[in-house]
């Protein structure tokens, strides 16, 4: 399940969740994913949400997992997934299909376990080619 226009970022305290990478960079039109933990303990709910940006309002998107819907691959919106072993495990993480705009920014997880509610954060780069001199290519 997807959300538009929501913003969730004051519901959780300030415990941190582990972020085994929380910085990405991505193509457009193409697969990434990234993940959050609570280092083993259960995970009952699990939201991805991509933060406003400067000159926003809200949030663009809200990915929403709960133990119903959180297996691998089970799309919850179009172009987004769960990834990971498993809430029961203390890992939530969001997989996007096919990389857009919208999605360029901070993505903050918010976990809501057994113990408490813990947060983390992700930074989601689109890297873009760029024509460089001489017909070489790279990546910004």
């Amino acid at each position: 399940m997807i959300f538009s226009g929501l913003t969730l970022s004051t519901l959780a305290q300030n415990e941190e969740a582990y972020v085994p990478t929380p910085r990405v960079g991505a193509s457009m039109d193409q697969p990434t994913s990234f993940s959050c933990e609570s280092r083993g303990v259960s995970i009952g709910n699990c939201l991805w949400e991509r933060l406003p940006e400067e000159g926003e309002t809200k949030s663009q998107n809200l990915v929403y997992f709960n133990p119903t819907n959180a297996r691998p691959g089970q799309s919850v919106a179009p172009g987004y997934s769960y990834i990971g072993t498993g809430l029961e495990k203390g890992q939530c993480g969001l997989s996007i299909a096919s990389v857009k705009d919208k999605d360029n920014g901070q993505w903050q997880c918010t976990l809501f376990t057994t113990t408490g509610v813990l947060r983390g954060r992700v930074e989601l780069g689109i890297l873009r080619k760029k024509k460089y001199m001489f017909g070489m290519e790279g990546f910004l």
